[in-house]
């Protein structure tokens, strides 16, 4: 590896290979030498939890371990999202994009909407692509609780 200083006096005249032995390593400072180190000298290996010369527990600067247990399935989402059913996410999305044209709200309300009660963009096209629609006693209601809850937000931030 060339220096900076004789690349701009001489030019480049090697290439790097590219292999990490022939990249420049930056030696570890005291302070990391010493973490490594045991107090009775002997150089600790990175998974030794215990020293082997004197048997001293290792300090450890993160203390991430593996416990038992058993693994489950995040799921996406509301629960509201996986309880609902298809259909009736279509008709509550059709009835936020007639609203939102009805009130001439931006095109994203309908979707930010739909987010905030299922927890998950309206991205399948089972709900994407359905058409403004009626609005349903539901639809309103659930507009009409949000508005509330911003009102209220305000009214506590002004306080």
């Amino acid at each position: 590896m060339q220096d900076t200083a004789e690349i701009f006096e001489h030019g480049c005249t090697t290439l790097d290979d590219g292999k990490i032995e022939a990249k420049a390593r930056k030696e570890p400072t005291e302070k990391e030498r010493n973490e490594i180190r045991c107090s009775c000298g002997y150089i600790l290996l990175g998974f030794e939890k215990v020293c082997p010369g004197c048997g001293k527990e290792r300090n450890r600067l993160a203390r991430v371990e593996a416990l038992p247990g058993r693994m489950v399935e995040l799921e996406v989402g509301k629960k509201a999202n996986r309880d609902t059913s298809w259909p009736v996410k279509a008709q509550f999305f059709a009835g936020l994009k007639a609203y939102a044209e009805e009130r001439g709200y931006k095109p994203g309300y309908a979707a930010a909407q739909y987010r905030e009660k299922f927890g998950v963009w309206p991205n399948d096209p089972r709900v994407r692509d359905v058409a403004p629609g009626p609005i349903t006693l539901e639809t309103r209601s659930w507009i009409k609780s949000r508005q509330i809850a911003f009102a209220k937000s305000k009214q506590r931030a002004r306080a």
